[in-house]
């Protein structure tokens, strides 16, 4: 019979080279993943700074672009920078599998099709926009007609005019809707 003192030495030795090789990686592994977040948190202040430093959002506020490009440049590069990390950390722990890619494609697919919902109305606005300042078809100052509604355009964007009406009210129009339709410019 075993002595219990015997036991427990060879339980333990058990337990210890069953979970030294495990508790090693799972180091390694929290070393990767904190040093992936902090590399991530790096990149984005940087490419904050060179964005800033490029006065990318002083730019497109001239042209009416009310967010701020440098902000979500910023964010998307260290999330992309996270998401790779935990990528990692999970390879090294060997869980990555068939199920992980498919999640994570199905996350990329939803960002992709959340992003493109949101700027479905703000790409036609943008091109319009840039088709009316290279046209020079209406401008500030004009007395127009748009859907039924005259007015004097007071102010344009990239993305949007304002027009002032007999009555003072203000009709914020987009900028594709004064190219798709018909405007009556009166002189």
């Amino acid at each position: 019979m075993v002595a219990l003192p015997e036991l427990l030495i060879q339980g333990y030795d058990y337990l210890n080279s069953l979970f030294s090789g495990f508790l090693a990686e799972l180091i390694v592994t929290v070393i990767i993943v904190l040093i992936g977040f902090v590399v991530g948190r790096l990149v984005a202040r940087i490419l904050n700074k060179l964005l800033h430093a490029l006065d990318v959002d002083k730019s497109l506020k001239m042209v009416g672009v009310k967010f701020s490009l440098e902000a979500t440049l910023s964010l998307l590069a260290a999330y992309v920078i996270y998401l790779a990390t935990i990528v990692i950390a999970l390879e090294r722990l060997q869980l990555t599998s068939t199920v992980l890619y498919v999640i994570t494609g199905s996350v990329i697919a939803l960002i992709i099709i959340a992003t493109l919902l949101g700027v479905r109305d703000f790409i036609p606005n943008f091109f319009a926009g840039l088709y009316l300042f290279k046209q020079g078809t209406v401008q500030v100052g004009d007395q127009v007609r748009v859907a039924g509604v005259e007015g004097k355009i007071v102010r344009m964007s990239i993305i949007e005019s304002e027009i002032e009406t007999q009555f003072h009210d203000l009709m914020i129009v987009p900028n594709s809707l004064l190219t798709k339709t018909v405007i009556i410019k009166r002189k």
